[in-house]
């Protein structure tokens, strides 16, 4: 069962990862914006993945209309920002990742985003929060939380319309979907470790 919850979280991250686009303005003004930066990655984590795809946005959008990958291009016109942190847990880094996924959910808590999905398996913890503008959803934030292995978040800032996101991403190829993750992580290089 936990598998499942994590893959279904995961799968949401992945589609909203593929659907950035470009954003006139700060995407820290946006009201779908939670700052991740405070959450610090221990030196001890085994595994890390510290993804801000801000500042390839330009270059996957003129990919998307060369290649006339219509589907990817309608997505990209949704999303305006992505960031993803996330880091293996141990004994000594358990309390940094508690105190990391409190604060995210009291951010989340003030300003008033709403729990679209929450699963709990006793310590193991997955929402997926989103957050409203004047009636229109302006973020996505999905907080992977297990204390025996990582801890994950990701905040997706756009206009944002999860049933078309959803139904678009059913008519995607798997492997055309991998090649544009790679061609982002190679653009920006990314870490992923």
């Amino acid at each position: 069962m936990r598998t499942y919850r994590f893959n279904t979280a995961l799968t949401i991250a992945i589609m909203m990862c593929l659907a950035t686009g470009v954003l006139a303005g700060k995407v820290s003004d946006q009201p779908g914006y939670i700052n991740l930066d405070f959450i610090e990655i221990p030196d001890s984590a085994e595994e890390i993945q510290d993804i801000d795809l801000g500042p390839v946005l330009k270059d996957v959008v003129r990919e998307a209309k060369a290649n006339d990958d219509l589907e990817i291009a309608e997505l990209l016109s949704m999303v305006h920002s992505l960031r993803l942190r996330a880091f293996s847990i141990d004994e000594t880094s358990l309390k940094m990742a508690e105190e990391s996924v409190a604060k995210v959910t009291s951010l989340m808590k003030k300003d008033d985003w709403d729990t679209l999905m929450k699963f709990k398996d006793g310590p193991e913890l997955t929402t997926i929060n989103i957050k409203y503008h004047k009636d229109n959803m302006v973020g996505l934030m999905v907080v992977v939380f297990d204390p025996d292995n990582e801890v994950m978040f990701v905040n997706v800032v756009g206009d944002l319309d999860l049933g078309k996101l959803m139904k678009l991403a059913g008519e995607f190829d798997t492997e055309e979907l991998g090649k544009y993750l790679e061609n982002i992580e190679e653009v920006q290089g990314n870490r992923s470790y």
